[in-house]
């Protein structure tokens, strides 16, 4: 077939505007490359994510010790977040054991 308005030949099959999609786009064998892929990000996540919640954590610490050091009056309000953030901490552990 001889190419129309540039270099790339035209197939016989190209999709035209207006006509519905093929239903299977993507490949049979690509689906098992793509579940390969879906697990191996779950695998990822699972070991970096802790330890960027860990970091954030660390940072947000000692922030919070510095404004302590600076503005003693306002240990009230840290201690209270410390509190709350390690009831979170247990609560996250209650729900995940269950």
């Amino acid at each position: 077939m001889a190419p129309q308005g540039g270099s790339r030949p035209v197939s016989r099959d190209a999709h035209r505007p207006g006509d519905p999609l093929p239903r299977e786009i993507v490949p049979p064998e690509a689906a098992a490359v793509n579940e390969a892929f879906a697990a191996e990000t779950r695998r990822v996540m699972v070991r970096r994510v802790p330890l960027g919640v860990l970091c954030f954590i660390g940072i947000v610490a000692v922030a919070g010790l510095m404004e302590v050091s600076y503005y003693p009056d306002r240990f009230g309000a840290f201690g209270v977040s410390l509190f709350l953030g390690r009831r979170a901490i247990e609560r996250r552990e209650y729900v995940l054991e269950q």
